[in-house]
């Protein structure tokens, strides 16, 4: 049925976006620890948040598709807004070059093809972003580093809500708009009770059934 499909969609779609993260994470820990970068690091705190990170990963990893419900899917991508905002954070505040991180993950929200999903994420992503950059803003006061993160914010929110509307165009959202194509009858029942539907509503009236059966997908 539709919700079937759609839950194990939205799993397919968490779960690659997990590990897509768990190898980002790898690559920013790897650029932190370069001589090149420049901004303070707090590494204890750090390497916490990526724990927590990592964690939730595994956990999301191993659940079973029928648990990813749009809530979860939404619910997961706030997780890894914070774990983000929390590096991003702890990697330098405003000169964190650890920010790009942001953009996956309100991408991959919008794949789904959902409203609930999508402006969950893109919310939690600019709000837990921009708890990350107060502290570091109020400490500094430059003019130069508030534009640099209205910036910032301009271009993730853009980028989101244009993500979003094109997920909605596209062949899922027309697919799960119709409703039709996440239906699925293996045992034959779903048919059998619209031909009784179509009999009963012509009764006295000749009738032809045409049935075809277009097999099994090889395993």
């Amino acid at each position: 049925m539709k919700d079937g499909n759609g839950t194990r969609r939205n799993a397919r779609i968490v779960k690659v976006f997990s590990l897509a993260l768990l190898g980002l994470v790898a690559a920013s820990l790897l650029l932190v620890h370069g001589s090149t970068y420049e901004p303070a690091v707090s590494y204890v705190l750090l390497y916490l948040a990526v724990s927590v990170g990592v964690t939730a990963v595994v956990a999301v990893v191993m659940l079973p598709a029928e648990q990813f419900t749009a809530g979860f899917s939404a619910g997961a991508y706030m997780l890894y807004a914070v774990v983000v905002a929390l590096m991003i954070f702890f990697s330098g505040g405003a000169s964190s070059e650890l920010y790009l991180l942001v953009f996956p993950l309100v991408l991959a929200a919008a794949l789904h093809g959902s409203w609930t999903v999508g402006i969950t994420a893109l919310l939690s992503t600019l709000f837990f972003y921009s708890l990350a950059m107060l502290p570091g803003l109020l400490q500094s006061g430059t003019e130069s580093d508030a534009v640099s993160v209205l910036y910032r914010l301009a271009m993730l929110g853009l980028t989101g809500l244009f993500a979003l509307f094109a997920a909605r165009r596209g062949p899922a959202a027309v697919s799960e708009a119709s409703g039709e194509a996440y239906i699925t009858d293996e045992d034959g029942s779903m048919l059998l009770e619209q031909v009784e539907r179509e009999l009963s509503a012509r009764r006295g009236v000749q009738v032809a059934v045409v049935l075809v059966d277009p097999g099994l997908e090889p395993e």
